[in-house]
């Protein structure tokens, strides 16, 4: 292999071009990934990822929690899906916020990450710090929303 560097006068450091490299060979890689094998990624990451991640339907309906959510709030999975996430799990000060929040993301928005909190199953409350995106199908329509939150109860004195 043989390491270019820059030209006399040039601004870019010695290891811009084996960056570059690592990265067009990164992304020749991963297009090579059926979109099964993605689905299967992306299944595993959610499932073992030590964060809350949430699916939501355009209407504020769970459609997605990962494992380690159920471990934290103390919800199975089965008593959540299908139910309003706003309605049901955000204590009643935060809810306008978070209809806002679903609203913005419905019209394709860019929302910058906000916390909140969320009820647990015996009652207490967790604090998170939350990034939110929609989720769009093949032609680009907003379908829903995905949330990732993480637990920042600790740094506001709430558990």
């Amino acid at each position: 292999m043989t390491l270019v560097t820059p030209g006399a006068g040039s601004r870019a450091p010695g290891w811009w071009v084996i960056g570059r490299w690592a990265d067009f060979a990164m992304r020749e890689s991963v297009e090579k990934i059926s979109r099964t094998e993605l689905g299967d990624i992306a299944r595993a990451v959610f499932d073992t990822a030590r964060c809350v991640v949430i699916f939501l339907d355009l209407d504020g309906k769970v459609a997605f929690l990962n494992p380690h959510a159920e471990e934290m709030l103390g919800w199975p999975v089965e008593e959540v899906l299908g139910k309003n996430w706003i309605e049901e799990f955000v204590p009643e000060e935060g809810r306008a916020r978070l209809r806002e929040v679903l609203d913005a993301v419905k019209q394709g928005e860019e929302v910058r990450p906000d916390e909140n909190e969320v009820l647990c199953k015996d009652g207490s409350r967790r604090r998170f710090a939350w990034t939110d995106c929609p989720i769009r199908d093949g032609s680009g329509k907003v379908t829903g929303v995905a949330g990732i939150g993480i637990d920042v109860s600790v740094e506001h004195g709430i558990r």
